[in-house]
């Protein structure tokens, strides 16, 4: 009976010690719930009331343990005159939150803006992901928010939270940190017109892991799971290539934005480098990339310094090839090697139309055709260069050294900071040797000597030039040689004073006016008792112009040599323009232009400036002004200005940004003629917004389609109107891209008329498809012109 009794005893002592532990276990709460809930990636937390010296925990708070397992009462902040910063730190699936979460155990969490990042507070979270980070006070709250962050680790990304501290505020507790894990990016695999491709290999590759690859279906899309790493997209299938995608960065929650990868076919290129007809250039580099105009006109999302490129280099036969280029699109080559620095985007009958330089956006009214590959074939493109050698001598004989040796192009038409070809400078012996584009036939140039490096610069110290003019013949089996010897140089100098015959300390500008050395204007400043001099002119006829503040500008011709000039200012300025500028819509800012034109002799057929006019339709502005702020610009104040003028050929015009940031259209009054009086101007501004769409379908006719250029006109007089296509020239037209799409960036609101052909048609009035085009605020995007027979007018 006893044994009876013992046994029941033990029973009971069981089923009581396994109430205890199962109570005990209940009143555990789970790891899935912070001390409170703080939005990590969104905004900032709302700034919480200061915290006791003492916190009571949370209800649902996990707090550590002590080493006999019992719960802690309270969590206790001393109060040390430090910063202390509490919170957890979970780990969580893509896109999920803290109640789905684990502790994150042992990762680094750290605290940003407080200074130097290598003396920034750190710490590790412990097993229950809990953490605590302790800091002194700074000297001087920061002015931004601390990001508190934690460590990314493969396949996780970094969890951050910002808070900002009240200034009395020591203590947050309750913060919450989320580690998500990269999710699974999805996407589709396209060519230039939208079609699926299937077979795409798509990874983001990585220095340190072998990639994960997926393969596209038959629809085009692909699915990467748990994609990670690196920050660049690649793709593979045989005779493709990548044309544009978006970076893949992975949102702050884990997930991804669906990817849309764009791919052409591949063709090859052949760049063969000659120097006249037969004689090859080795050691070229030649550098291959994507026309900055198809980002333009096919809306890809890289910039010129970012664009894909592809690199070979000429063999001792002045061959380069590059088997794997991108087809059916518009492809910009770029030339380096030892005094070749050219470029070209446009051929005629495979043979390069070289430019100077760095590539820039293909310029409408260039001659050739731009430089498109055919899928699968490989397209060889000529590089005619020729070579100009010689020596630069003093005017005793003896051969200057480090003499700056400059090529420039005398075609017409071409601006002046396009006109340099070529650079160098002389050896020992004063020799030199340039590397000339093809560009033509027969191009005619100017080699000009100076004896310093770079342009010349007359005014700035003595300079001693040299010029010659030649025609270049790109086919000729020599070397073009041109011997320059340095000529003796004449100075300009002077005074410039007031009507009181004070010196007065001033600009003073110089420019040759019988066709001579150079047009560029030369400037120097007088001293305070208004001596001047310019030194290292040529011999000839210049005009000296000096002017100041509340003085009218004085010009007067002289020759070269002259030394005894006398520039007297006189006041007021005879010509005030009161210039208003209005629109429709508010503006945020207004700018007024009035840029002097110099002009030998003003023509009679310059029109007169009315003296009180308004100019509203979209004409009137300089192409090559673009939408530049440049020199010659003045800011308005309520809307109005008053502009103090000389009397001569002047150009004025008016552009302003509204609220929303968009442009509206310049508008100008064109060249002309202002005299003495009073005169009152109103621009009325339109709103500008972007056109974008696609040109479909054939045209009539033989016309090709790659000749198709888009034109906006004027209903009412036909004229074209100058539009910002390029954002560096404001071209009438833009030509197509490959699959027909064009885009101008402004457009002035309003109803005109689309216009499509060639550039003679469009240039003479004449199109080859037309059609009404009402523009409204918003722009258009999509925009679809069918060019067929049916339809053509």
């Amino acid at each position: 009976m006893r044994a009876l009794l013992s046994l029941v005893g033990v029973a009971l002592a069981l089923l009581v010690l396994l109430a205890l532990l199962s109570r005990d276990s209940n009143d555990d709460v789970p790891a899935t719930r912070p001390i409170a809930s703080v939005a990590a990636e969104e905004h900032d937390p709302v700034a919480a009331p200061r915290q006791p010296t003492t916190l009571a925990p949370a209800r649902d708070a996990i707090l550590p343990r002590t080493h006999d397992g019992s719960e802690r009462a309270e969590a206790t902040i001393p109060d040390d005159g430090r910063i202390h910063l509490i919170g957890r730190v979970f780990d969580v699936e893509a896109g999920g939150d803290a109640a789905s979460g684990i502790p994150a155990a042992g990762v680094s969490i750290r605290v940003e803006g407080l200074g130097k990042s290598r003396d920034a507070p750190r710490t590790k979270s412990r097993v229950d992901g809990s953490f605590e980070l302790a800091f002194d006070e700074p000297a001087r709250r920061p002015s931004s928010m601390l990001l508190v962050t934690v460590e990314e680790v493969d396949g996780r990304l970094s969890g951050q939270l910002r808070l900002t501290l009240a200034d009395d505020e020591r203590s947050r507790a309750g913060l919450e940190l989320l580690r998500p894990r990269c999710g699974d990016l999805s996407g589709v695999t396209v060519d230039l017109d939208g079609h699926p491709i299937e077979g795409v290999e798509v990874s983001i590759p990585r220095e340190d892991v072998t990639p994960v690859v997926a393969v596209s279906d038959a629809n085009g899309m692909f699915l990467l799971p748990t994609a990670s790493g690196g920050r660049k997209i690649a793709t593979h299938k045989a005779g493709f290539l990548l044309v544009d995608g978006p970076t893949p960065t992975p949102n702050r929650d884990g997930t991804w934005d669906p990817m849309r990868l764009v791919l052409t076919e591949s063709g090859a290129l052949r760049v063969a480098v000659r120097a006249g007809a037969d004689r090859p250039v080795a050691d070229v580099q030649v550098r291959v990339a994507l026309s900055t105009t198809e980002a333009e006109v096919s809306h890809r999302s890289w910039g010129r310094t970012s664009r894909p490129f592809l690199e070979a280099r000429t063999d001792a036969s002045g061959i380069a090839d590059v088997p794997n280029v991108w087809a059916g699109m518009r492809l910009a080559v770029e030339l380096y090697g030892d005094g070749v620095h050219h470029s070209f985007e446009r051929v005629v009958q495979n043979r390069a139309v070289l430019r100077a330089g760095v590539v820039v956006a293909d310029t409408a009214g260039e001659k050739g055709e731009p430089l498109v590959l055919t899928p699968g074939r490989r397209r060889e493109v000529s590089v005619v260069l020729v070579r100009i050698r010689g020596f630069v001598f003093d005017s005793d004989g003896s051969p200057v050294d480090k003499a700056g040796v400059l090529l420039e192009t005398l075609r017409r038409g071409v601006p002046e900071h396009e006109r340099d070809l070529s650079s160098t400078v002389t050896d020992a012996d004063g020799a030199y040797e340039l590397t000339a584009p093809g560009a033509s036939p027969f191009e005619r140039v100017r080699v000009r000597a100076a004896n310093w490096k770079g342009r010349e610069r007359p005014g700035h110290g003595p300079a001693r030039r040299a010029y010659a003019e030649l025609e270049l013949d790109p086919l000729s089996q020599d070397d073009v040689r041109v011997d320059l010897t340095l000529a003796p140089t004449l100075a300009l100098a002077g005074r410039v004073i007031d009507p009181e015959g004070t010196g007065i300390a001033t600009l003073v500008t110089v420019v040759a006016t019988d066709g001579g050395s150079s047009a560029t204007p030369m400037v120097c400043i007088s001293e305070e008792d208004g001596a001047f001099r310019l030194s290292g002119l040529d011999a000839g006829r210049y005009r000296v112009e000096a002017s100041y503040k509340g003085y009218a500008a004085v010009r007067l011709d002289t020759d070269a040599g002259d030394e005894e000039i006398v520039i007297r200012l006189v006041r007021p300025r005879p010509a005030r323009v009161s210039v208003e500028v209005t629109s429709l819509v508010e503006l945020d800012a207004a700018n007024v232009y009035a840029r002097p034109v110099a002009l030998r002799e003003i023509p009679p057929t310059l029109p007169e400036l009315p003296f009180d006019s308004t100019y509203d339709a979209p004409f009137g502005w300089p192409p090559e002004l673009s939408l530049s702020f440049g020199q010659y610009f003045y800011k308005l104040k309520g809307g109005t200005r008053t502009l103090e003028l000389d009397e001569g050929a002047y150009w004025i015009g008016a552009n302003a940004r509204t609220k929303d940031g968009t442009y509206c259209f310049p508008i100008g009054t064109g060249l002309v003629q202002v005299a003495a009086g009073e005169y009152r101007l109103r621009f009325e501004l339109t709103p500008g917004a972007r056109v974008a769409g696609r040109v479909v379908g054939t045209p009539t006719g033989t016309i090709a389609r790659g000749e198709l250029l888009a034109a906006v006109a004027a209903v009412e007089t036909g004229r074209l109107i100058p539009l910002d296509v390029r954002l560096s020239s404001m071209q009438p037209m833009t030509e197509l891209g490959a699959d027909g799409s064009f885009a101008f960036e402004l457009v002035p609101v309003g109803t005109w008329e689309l216009r499509v052909g060639t550039r003679a048609q469009l240039l003479d009035g004449a199109f080859t498809h037309r059609e009404p085009l009402t523009v409204p605020r918003a722009g258009i995007e999509d925009l679809e012109v069918r060019v067929d027979a049916a339809g053509s007018r």
